[in-house]
C-alpha cells in the first residue's frame, strides 16, 4: 500500500482523471483536425471545379464590385482576373442598358435568384455578345445576403441564327401578303368580267364555261383566304399562353343552355 502525499488514493484518482481528460481532449482535437482537413479538401475541389469551368463564373458584392473571376470568364469576356477584380460589373454592360445592373442587384438583395436571363454584354475589345445569365444570392448565416454568384455562357451564335430566321420570316410574310393582295385583285377582276359576260349570251356552252370560270375564281379566293390564316406563322416569336384563360375565353363563345348534366350511374 502506497503512503504519502504522492501515493494517496486521492492523488491517484486525480491523476487518472487528468489523464482521461487529456485523452478525450486529444481525441476531440484529432476529430476536429480530420473534419477540418476534409472541409478544406472539399473547398479546394470546389474551387478547382469553379476555376476550370468552361462557363464564366463571377462573384460580386451587392454594389456590383467583382470579387471572383474564373478562367471561363476570362475566355468569354477577354479580361484577366487581375484586370477586373475590384472593379464594377458595369464594365461589361453596354451603354444602352444603364439600369440593368441596378435591377438585377435589387432582385438579389431581396434574396431572389434570376434564371436564364438573356442579355448583351461587352468584351474587352468592345464586341457585343449575347449571354445567358443565372444569378444567385450568396447567403451568410449571420449577415444574410452578402453578394451574388453569376454563371454566364455564350449564346451569340444561337441569337444570331434566331435573328436571321426572324428577318427571313418577316420577308416571307411581306412577300406572301403582297402576293395574296395581288391575287385577290385579279380574282375580283375575274368576277367582274364574269358578271359582265354572263348577261351577254344565252349559249348554254358559253354559260357552262362561264360557270366553271366562276367556280375556279371562287376556289382561288378560298385558297388565298386559307393562306391568310397561316401567313403570320414564323413572323413572330413563340409566346406562352395561359391554358385556363384561353379555354375560358373560347368556351364563352358557345351557348351551353342545351347541355344537360349527366346523371351518375
Amino acid at each position: 500500500v502506497l503512503t504519502g502525499a504522492q501515493g494517496s488514493p486521492a492523488t491517484m484518482i486525480t491523476g487518472l482523471l487528468h489523464a482521461g481528460i487529456l485523452i478525450i481532449i486529444g481525441f476531440v482535437v484529432s476529430v476536429l483536425a480530420s473534419l477540418y482537413a476534409v472541409e478544406q479538401e472539399i473547398h479546394k475541389r470546389l474551387a478547382e471545379i469553379v476555376e476550370s469551368s468552361h462557363d464564366a463564373i463571377i462573384g460580386e458584392t451587392l454594389d456590383g464590385t467583382i470579387t471572383d473571376w474564373n478562367i471561363g470568364a476570362e475566355r468569354l469576356y477577354g479580361y484577366s482576373a487581375g484586370e477586373v477584380i475590384g472593379k464594377s460589373i458595369s464594365l461589361l454592360v453596354p451603354p444602352d442598358k444603364p439600369d440593368e445592373i441596378s435591377g438585377i442587384l435589387e432582385t438579389i438583395r431581396n434574396g431572389e435568384a434570376i434564371d436564364r436571363f438573356e442579355t448583351e454584354r461587352l468584351t474587352k475589345d468592345q464586341r457585343r455578345i449575347w449571354v445567358s445569365l443565372s444569378i444567385s444570392p450568396i447567403q451568410d448565416e449571420a449577415e444574410g445576403v452578402i453578394g451574388a454568384s453569376v454563371i454566364a455562357f455564350d449564346i451569340t451564335e444561337r441569337k444570331l441564327a434566331e435573328n436571321a430566321l426572324e428577318r427571313a420570316n418577316k420577308k416571307i410574310y411581306l412577300f406572301g401578303r403582297i402576293t395574296r393582295h395581288d391575287i385577290l385583285n385579279q380574282v375580283t377582276a375575274l368576277n367582274i368580267y364574269h358578271n359582265l359576260a354572263d348577261g351577254m349570251t344565252d349559249d348554254p356552252v358559253a354559260l357552262s364555261y362561264l360557270d366553271k370560270a366562276k367556280k375556279a375564281a371562287d376556289a382561288i379566293n378560298r385558297l388565298v383566304q386559307f393562306t391568310h390564316e397561316y401567313q403570320e406563322i414564323g413572323a413572330k416569336k413563340p409566346a406562352w399562353f395561359d391554358v385556363h384563360t384561353c379555354f375560358t375565353g373560347a368556351s364563352a363563345q358557345f351557348s351551353v343552355r342545351s347541355v344537360n348534366a349527366a346523371t351518375p350511374a
